[in-house]
């Protein structure tokens, strides 16, 4: 008799440590854990390229090329004094800043662009073609800047990740409920699947599976951690994932990928029911014990989860924090390679901005033509534009006056055949040959070989014609540069007082 109950004592003793579990037991699980933390800690591997002032950096350098060839009108502005009433209406109000800056760069002359510098052109026809292809690109940038896409962040991703490992609020919690569920063990899963609150954060699942009453576990990490692997309330808890998180194996300094949480939560799902033991099979469980009953204490090594329905996903709370993580990762990869194209737009446009701005400082050679005009605005040796006289006094060659006109603005028109004239006694010999001389036909004087090279802008060789002016413009010339003129004065009498605004 007294043998049989000490073969039975000894038979519940070796059974009781087997069920607890021996060092180690539960070190592959425990080790997937620590590498899913690994990677919940990892910097988010994302573009964090600001593309909106990438773009505005491109919308600023169109800005100064704009106002580089800017119309007289515009340039010669005073942005530096307040205008109460001009200042107060768009586009100056938005603007007024960004212009002067603009204009005092463009003075200084000292910015490069691609190794270009920006500085003042003179009035051509390639300097009004400029800057309307600088206005437009302007407008077709802000466009491109507006379909930016930004709808997620690295905050957010970060965000997922702590909840993951802490619970719902991203914080670890010593004191309440948010990171570990102490209370009956129902952190762990308590008396059954059905009560069972495992999943709240990777940090509690961690401390159900590697603690127990006396907090000496050595299922998880091989050896004892003092005794500070308990379950037993918050603080303690706490503790015990501090260790725990210290035992860690050390991992490679990683980047948290979308991959490579999908293949977190893969290889987590690869670790459950991992004893093969009668119990597991019925229940879905992490560690070594094959018991329905896991509460960190007592009954140790084990978390049990509630069973997932069909077709759905495991009642993980942190796992489910991962997937939304790795969304979220994939949404800025996708959205960051969207903003990334419509830069390359926008580069690609300013490009062809810079490359008008180019042909500005290089304008082609031209006899009477909008370029001789305009010039006149800023040139003291020539007239101002005819259309800003109001008075007969002021209105001189080339202008003409028609008392007869009712609008004021008509009073005062350019008569294009003294344009011409004035324009060949100027570049000929009068006041202004030094300057004006070295454009047009006039500048060949007696030259007949570089006078006929010139016969498609309107030059002829007149040999009746006095010595020093035998290169003049033809009738046709003339015709041409009339109707140019003419042209040109219905321009500027249409613009408004300060000209074409770059944006």
């Amino acid at each position: 008799m007294r043998q049989a109950i000490l073969v039975s004592a000894l038979a519940t003793l070796y059974l009781s440590k087997q069920v607890k579990g021996a060092a180690n037991d539960n070190a592959r699980p425990y080790n997937v854990l620590c590498a899913i933390l690994n990677v919940a800690t990892a910097t988010p591997d994302v573009d964090t390229t600001d593309y909106s002032a990438k773009i505005s950096e491109e919308l600023e350098m169109v800005r100064h090329l704009n106002m580089s060839v800017s119309d007289d009108g515009f340039f010669n502005q005073d942005f530096k004094t307040p205008n109460t009433d001009r200042d107060a209406k768009e586009p100056w109000k938005s603007n007024k800043a960004a212009w002067e800056k603009s204009k005092n760069l463009v003075e200084a002359g000292e910015t490069k662009f691609h190794g270009i510098k920006i500085t003042r052109k003179l009035a051509s026809h390639e300097r009004t073609v400029a800057a309307a292809i600088a206005n437009e690109t302007a407008s077709t940038i802000r466009q491109l800047q507006m379909k930016l896409k930004s709808t997620k962040t690295t905050q957010d991703v970060t965000a997922e990740l702590n909840k993951a490992i802490y619970g719902s609020t991203g914080c670890l919690d010593k004191e309440g409920t948010s990171t570990f569920v102490t209370q009956s063990g129902t952190g762990c899963g308590g008396t059954g699947e059905a009560t069972s609150k495992a999943g709240i954060s990777l940090a509690n699942d961690m401390v159900c599976l590697c603690s127990n009453t006396n907090g000496q576990n050595t299922a998880c990490t091989g050896k004892a951690i003092n005794s500070d692997l308990k379950y037993d309330n918050s603080g303690n808890a706490a503790k015990a994932f501090t260790k725990l998180r210290e035992k860690c194996p050390m991992h490679i300094k990683l980047k948290a990928t979308a991959a490579g949480l999908r293949n977190a939560i893969t290889s987590f799902i690869g670790t459950l029911k991992g004893s093969a033991k009668a119990t597991q099979a019925g229940n879905t469980i992490l560690g070594y014990a094959d018991a329905d009953t896991c509460n960190g204490g007592a009954n140790a090594d084990c978390v049990l989860y509630k069973t997932a329905e069909a077709g759905k996903p495991l009642n993980v709370q942190w796992l489910t924090h991962l997937s939304t993580a790795a969304d979220i990762l994939e949404t800025i990869k996708s959205e960051q390679e969207h903003n990334k194209q419509l830069l390359s737009s926008a580069r690609a446009l300013v490009t062809g901005v810079l490359s008008s701005y180019i042909q500005a400082d290089r304008p082609r050679p031209d006899t009477v033509s909008e370029r001789t005009i305009n010039e006149r605005s800023t040139n003291p040796s020539t007239p101002p534009i005819c259309a800003t006289h109001t008075s007969k006094e002021d209105c001189k060659p080339p202008c003409k006056w028609n008392v007869n006109a009712t609008d004021k603005t008509k009073k005062c028109s350019l008569d294009p055949k003294k344009a011409a004239e004035q324009q060949a006694t100027q570049a000929g010999t009068g006041e202004g040959a030094a300057g004006a001389a070295a454009t047009g036909c006039a500048r060949h004087k007696d030259n007949k070989d570089k006078c006929n090279k010139l016969k498609s802008q309107g030059c002829v060789f007149d040999l009746k014609a006095f010595d020093g002016k035998k290169c003049t413009l033809s009738e046709k010339g003339k015709q041409t540069v009339e109707k140019e003129a003419e042209k040109l004065e219905e321009m500027i009498r249409k613009q408004t007082p300060h000209g074409a605004i770059p944006l």
